[in-house]
């Protein structure tokens, strides 16, 4: 979980793997999505949001919920250690939201800290599935009150963002794993640091001017290792990462290389985790075997966006 608690703790991000629009709130087509989930439900429902992260679904609940001049209870909870609390944002209607918004973090789904029949609507996106389901979906329907719901949108093993996931894990492999760039980046750095430290001029140093000549055309071959636009641009991702170390020469560029892998190594276990969690066929079976052992109807479909595979629709809903 120390992948995800950091990762909550350094963004302002509403969402994971969230870029431009994306990482301020849902917009759009999953927007509506969710707003026809919501507006069905009483003016004082409660509800609940499952891996809230920074907050994306629940304050989307809380926008829509003022929109109908609603006051509705909404709880947010996270497996990882958030605190979305601490983030400000230039758009006041978030900070708002996420002040009248219940949070609370390392609280798995496997064991809800709530009563039985507590909330009105329960809520996921891409964060159920990376629960123990068999644990997490018997206490999403404990807490619904009679005829309450649990909507969740979870990753599709055909949705270009789990496709992107495994680019970009195969792309990070190749630099961490299967090559030995970081450890000549390590000896650049090294020697550059000592070589700053003794007061000697970096480019007057031919074993710094081979290592930087032999970097730079490991860096060439590596690219050359992909050929589609969508690989390629992870690694120039990466490498456009890198370069500000290589330039900004300092006496502490080692340790900050360090802290760099560290974060690494941290973003490829999210990509992991991610990829482990996408649902399969078999996936969905083993749901539909576990939910028909209590009372509920419930039902699981694609979800398109823009005309493209966005993820999977689970409804449950509890009866009296």
């Amino acid at each position: 979980m120390e992948q995800w608690t950091k990762y909550w703790r350094k963004t302002t991000a509403l969402n994971s793997f969230a870029e431009g629009q994306s990482a301020l709130g849902y917009y759009g087509e999953l927007e509506l999505l969710w707003q026809a989930q919501l507006k069905h439900l009483a003016n004082n429902a409660s509800l609940l949001d499952i891996g809230t992260g920074n907050g994306g679904l629940a304050v989307l609940c809380y926008q829509y919920g003022r929109i109908l001049n609603y006051q509705w209870s909404i709880h947010a909870i996270d497996a990882a250690d958030i605190n979305p609390i601490l983030n400000k944002y230039e758009d006041q209607t978030i900070n708002a939201a996420i002040s009248q918004i219940k949070f609370q973090g390392n609280t798995p789904a496997e064991a809800l800290p709530y009563a039985n029949d507590s909330f009105d609507l329960v809520c996921s996106q891409f964060a159920i599935e990376y629960t123990n389901i068999e644990l997490a979906l018997p206490e999403c329907i404990r807490v619904l009150k009679h005829n309450g719901k649990f909507v969740a949108i979870m990753h599709h093993q055909d949705s270009s963002i789990v496709a992107d996931s495994y680019i970009g894990l195969r792309v990070l492999d190749l630099f961490m794993v299967e090559s030995n760039v970081f450890v000549n980046i390590k000896m650049l750095l090294e020697l550059a640091a000592v070589l700053i430290l003794q007061g000697t001029n970096i480019k007057s140093s031919e074993k710094f001017n081979q290592l930087n000549r032999a970097l730079f055309q490991q860096f060439k071959q590596l690219q050359g290792h992909f050929c589609d636009e969508a690989t390629a641009k992870w690694c120039q991702r990466f490498i456009a990462s890198i370069v500000p170390l290589l330039y900004e020469l300092t006496p502490q560029s080692p340790a900050l290389l360090e802290d760099y892998l560290r974060q690494l190594v941290l973003y490829r276990l999210r990509l992991m985790d991610q990829i482990k969690a996408t649902l399969t066929t078999n996936h969905q079976h083993e749901i539909e075997k576990l939910l028909s052992k209590y009372q509920v109807k419930y039902s699981l479909e694609n979800v398109v966006i823009d005309r493209k595979i966005f993820g999977t629709l689970l409804e449950v809903n509890k009866f009296n």
